[in-house]
Formats: structure tokens, sequence, C-alpha cells
């Protein structure tokens, strides 16, 4: 696999662009898609093709667990400093004591010939050279979601160390000014964009 070209990236557009490859074979399967994206959402530093490389393989698994279709769930959500993308489906599930294995490099449920057992071991590779971290839950019979963790880009994370130290420098202040009088609304402004 090349190198890592991390850089930050619209996770939205990415997760579109990659249903846009597999649209046929969605259609095919009668699969519906669900996508929840929150507005204003912060880029992910991450390597767009390999993303996508992560979201072909878990799409083609939720096709391969639902031959007869159902749906595939797609959301995005923020946490801190990460972004959290979860790909769940309604098929036919994972046992319990497959589940520790699924990401053991050769493993798969798959029929001779359908499978390398290579597909979750390279996505668990992946987003480990991300700095993320990758999860899965599973019932039989209802379906598998499995949650990656990616970091927000460094700008972002930069701009969330200044505003903490905004905040701590706005809280310091108060408590200087606090015996001397009411603060003026220039600095009410100030300590307003800092709590932000």
């Amino acid at each position: 696999r090349r190198p890592t070209d991390r850089r930050p990236i619209d996770l939205p557009r990415t997760i579109a662009d990659t249903l846009d490859v597999l649209f046929e074979r969605i259609q095919k399967h009668g699969i519906s898609v669900e996508t929840v994206f929150p507005d204003a959402l912060p880029p992910a530093l991450a390597d767009p093709d390999q993303i996508s490389q992560v979201l072909l393989n878990l799409l083609v698994n939720a096709i391969h667990a639902m031959p007869e279709g159902r749906r595939v769930r797609l959301s995005l959500s923020r946490r801190d400093r990460y972004l959290a993308l979860a790909v769940a489906d309604t098929g036919h599930g994972i046992p319990k004591d497959i589940l520790p294995k699924v990401f053991n490099p050769f493993f798969t449920t798959k029929e001779v010939g359908k499978g390398t057992g290579l597909g979750l071991t390279v996505v668990h590779g992946i987003i480990s050279e991300h700095g993320g971290t990758i999860a899965v839950v599973s019932e039989p019979g209802r379906g598998t979601t499995f949650t990656l963790i990616l970091p927000l880009t460094q700008v972002v994370m930069n701009a969330l160390g200044l505003c903490m130290y905004a905040r701590g420098l706005g809280h310091d202040l108060r408590s200087q000014l606090g015996g001397i009088g009411d603060v003026s609304g220039r600095d009410r402004a100030l300590f307003a964009g800092a709590a932000v």
C-alpha cells in the first residue's frame, strides 16, 4: 500500500463519491441508503483514497450481508477532537463467537472464492495509520455497525486549543477584575468570544 497522504477532507463528499461508485450494485440488490450528516462538520485529517477504500470494503460487506435487500445507514457526528463515522446495515449479523476475529488476517465467513479475509484487516490498518480507531457491534438477525473514529485536521485542533486558552484567560481576567468593578462592553465581548 502506498504511503498515507493525509490532508483535510470533506467526509460527506467522500462518502457520496463512494456511494456513486457502488450505485448500480446497491440498486441491483434493492438496498436503500440513508445518510445522516450534521451541518457544518469540520474536515477530517485523512487520505481520501484510503478512506474511500475503507468505505468500499465496509459497504461491499454490508451488501453481501443483505442479499435480499434492506437498509444501510451512514452517519457522522463530532466527538471532541474527532469525527465518528458509523456504517450500519440491517443484514444477517455476526455471531458473538466470531465477532472478535473479524479483523484477523485471512479470517472470513464468506464462501470459498468470495472473500480473501483481508478486507477488514486492511480497513483496520488504514484507520490505525490515521491515528483513529474502529469498533464493531453486531446482533445476529438484526445487523452490524462499524464505527470509525478519525481525527480532525490540525488546524481545527489548534483552533480548539486556542479557544480553551482564551477561555482560561477570560476566567483569569474576570478574577482579577472582580474586585475593581464591572467589565467594559469591549471586554464582555472578548469574554463572550472566548466562551464559544
